[in-house]
């Protein structure tokens, strides 16, 4: 056991009887009540949070993106990792949510504590069955859910799909919310995808200059890779109906202007991810932060530059509309994000916003090959 979860507030807690009905009217009754937590954990596992806490934070707003962040910044300062990739901005407003993380040294390991409301500590609770969470966390998932568990609250049944309404009154959404989810289309296809590569931005020993490539005047998906011991690992996954060349070249503009994370080159050739510069998610962000960009130009413009030139590029033409350009993005790219090699998924850009599935959407195989060796690369994926 990690350690359990205790209520602060006054307990909540189902008797064991009820049915969803009275679930649903204990669960908006509990929401909001304050639980404390404490977890003792050794570093290899608060590293496995801190990558999970980040791939599901996200993606979220509110309360639980506040929580996540305040989880990701504590997590950062115990390990002395300034340089994170694993960082969130917590929302400006969360309605008065109170929440707090601490992180410390204790014995061999490390001890998170604090508190927040039983929702957002629920959630975490239920990593199990968020997407990619137990890939990065391992058997903590099942550790986090028992400890959840000892608030009365059985993660698992209130979890299952006859008590979607319950899950949703704990999570503030209407009761029917995903309720007409629709099982996975059927397979209507198969495509070939071969990826070409290694090219580089410049002419280097071991890749042609991927602008010189007539290849570049096609569209379809590429890779980005860096070489990690050898053997090129999927940095991150795009696709474009435009020329190669012209989406290149936008990425290659939006890492010179400060608009893209910076990250460590060296660091990703051993296989981790360490932030440089942490990039602007607007115009009017990077703008206001311009004057802590110029402060620190000379410093930014090199790591800029060596990790451009440590970028390599994986290309494949693919024929067709929009929808099929953002299935195969989306299903390659997740396929990635959420491996269950570490040495693979940690070193892919673990925010890449990607086309989500769409339930019920016809499917298609895809039947994979690449010139070169690609860490984790499947010869087949269904997308």
């Amino acid at each position: 056991m990690l350690g359990p979860v205790r209520w602060r507030d006054e307990p909540v807690r189902p008797r064991g009887d009820e049915d969803v009905e009275q679930l649903v009217r204990l669960a908006r009754k509990a929401r909001g009540r304050v639980v404390e937590f404490e977890w003792q954990l050794g570093e290899p596992e608060l590293r496995r949070l801190r990558e999970a806490v980040h791939s599901w934070g996200a993606p979220v707003q509110g309360r639980y993106k506040r929580f996540d962040a305040q989880m990701l910044e504590a997590i950062n300062e115990a390990l002395n990792e300034p340089n994170s990739p694993f960082v969130l901005k917590a929302p400006a407003s969360t309605g008065g949510a109170d929440s707090a993380v601490s992180v410390s040294h204790s014995g061999d390991g490390f001890k998170v504590s604090g508190h927040a409301a039983f929702d957002v500590v629920f959630g975490y609770g239920r990593a199990e069955f968020i997407d990619g969470a137990v890939a990065r966390l391992g058997d903590l998932a099942e550790r986090l859910r028992e400890s959840v568990d000892a608030l009365g609250w059985d993660v698992r049944r209130v979890n299952a799909r006859e008590n979607g309404a319950v899950l949703n009154a704990l999570f503030g959404l209407a009761l029917d919310y995903g309720d007409e989810a629709l099982p996975p289309g059927p397979v209507v296809g198969t495509i070939a995808l071969e990826f070409r590569g290694p090219f580089s931005v410049q002419p280097q020993a071991d890749a042609a200059a991927v602008f010189d490539q007539s290849i570049a005047q096609r569209s379809g998906v590429y890779l980005v890779t860096v070489p990690v011991r050898g053997i090129d690992h999927v940095h991150y996954v795009g696709q474009t109906r435009r020329t190669f060349a012209e989406r290149l070249g936008e990425h290659m503009e939006n890492y010179l202007c400060g608009s893209y994370s910076v990250f460590d080159a060296e660091a990703l050739r051993r296989g981790r991810q360490s932030v440089i510069w942490h990039g602007s998610s607007s115009s009017s962000e990077l703008l206001r932060r311009l004057p802590e960009y110029l402060a620190s130009f000379d410093s930014v413009a090199q790591a800029t530059k060596r990790l451009v030139e440590a970028l390599r590029f994986h290309l494949a033409v693919l024929d067709g509309d929009e929808a099929l350009h953002n299935k195969v993005e989306g299903g390659l790219g997740r396929h990635f994000q959420n491996h269950r090699d570490d040495s693979v998924r940690q070193v892919f850009v673990n925010d890449a916003r990607l086309p989500a599935a769409v339930p019920g959407a016809s499917r298609h195989e895809l039947r994979i090959a690449s010139a070169a060796p690609i860490a984790g690369m499947p010869e087949r994926l269904i997308v």
